[in-house]
């Protein structure tokens, strides 16, 4: 069956965010406090190849774009709630689903309380305020969703020329801090064991994208690639004891295991247990991650990786309140203290 292919674009997505170490949660921090641009360059990459990909599918008519909508406040507060939680947890979504798959038992803990806190927002006792701070500040361009293109009155394409040079720019201004490979490494060991460039995470990433919107699509779901979304059916499942596959419910296993086959593979994999304060830590972070996210209509996957290279005004706005947030925190937390 079609919704299949969730599985199979989700061991596509595992492996390559293991091999790449691709945590955006981890790549802002890196950014901000060592001056490390690895993860913001691969996210660059990612974002570029998925934004030509995405709209040279759409002309061909071969995908229709389906932006995310635009809430105002609750894109703005979903969006820093989120972000608190990212903290917490110590990763973004994607980075805390294939850690999971590495042994490290307190991200299935963060897992749980995303899964909680998505499924509260979305039919839960955070519903009300949801739907409220949805409803009431909900933004339209002539009866759509906002996007750049439709916000300045621009052909799309225009903008990604526009936007496209700018990531260029961008790619060959920010540094990084990269060990090359070995020259006696063998390709084996360059693709399954050392970690992966930033500009052949991204490519793959942006490819993967491009795949899941085809994919998901068929499947009747017509978005690219999104995470939290995933997690409250398959809560719901285990609460109703009720099984109904979808794309995005097989997407997540689908994560773990490619994550799981990558560290094997890199003989990186072992089981680690936290102490019962970081669990307790975990289950809090994951549920204001998940909250958060169905609140802004989207996690920093669905925004940053699938929303952007739409061109969607909500993920654009989303994606600063969530960085925004951790920037924030980062700030009083570290960077203040390292400037005094």
């Amino acid at each position: 069956m079609i919704i299949l292919s969730g599985f199979i674009v989700g061991l596509l997505f595992g492996f390559v965010l293991t091999r790449g170490y691709f945590c955006q949660f981890s790549g802002l921090s890196d950014a901000l406090m060592f001056k490390n641009f690895r993860i913001i360059k691969a996210t660059i990459w990612a974002v570029l190849i998925a934004m030509i990909g995405f709209h040279l599918m759409a002309s061909l008519e071969i995908i229709t774009l389906n932006p995310k909508p635009f809430f105002g406040a609750a894109s703005i507060i979903g969006g820093a709630v989120f972000g608190l939680g990212m903290t917490l947890v110590g990763a973004c979504v994607g980075g805390t689903t294939f850690k999971m798959g590495t042994g490290l038992i307190s991200y299935f803990i963060a897992g749980i309380g995303i899964a909680l806190g998505g499924l509260s927002a979305a039919e839960g006792f955070l519903k009300p305020i949801r739907l409220a701070l949805q409803d009431t500040t909900k933004v339209m361009i002539k009866g759509a969703n906002p996007t750049l293109s439709s916000l300045l009155g621009l052909n799309p394409w225009i903008l990604v020329l526009i936007l496209a040079v700018i990531f260029i720019w961008l790619l060959l201004k920010l540094r990084t801090e990269e060990k090359e490979p070995r020259p006696e490494a063998t390709f084996f060991a360059r693709l399954f064991k050392l970690r992966w460039s930033p500009a052949l995470t991204g490519v793959a990433i942006g490819i993967i994208g491009m795949i899941a919107f085809v994919a998901s699509a068929a499947a009747g779901r017509n978005y690219p690639l999104g995470i939290v979304e995933g997690y409250i059916p398959i809560l719901k499942s285990f609460l109703t004891g009720s099984f109904t596959l979808s794309w995005m419910y097989l997407l997540i296993p689908g994560i773990i295991l490619g994550s799981t086959i990558a560290a094997f593979v890199a003989g990186e994999f072992r089981w680690r247990l936290p102490n019962w304060k970081t669990a307790v830590i975990m289950l809090i972070g994951g549920f204001l991650m998940g909250g958060g996210a169905v609140f802004a209509a989207g996690c920093n996957v669905t925004h940053i990786l699938s929303g952007i290279p739409q061109l969607s005004v909500g993920s654009i706005v989303s994606g600063i309140a969530i960085f925004g947030a951790v920037y924030l925190i980062d700030y009083f937390r570290f960077i203040r203290k390292k400037q005094s």
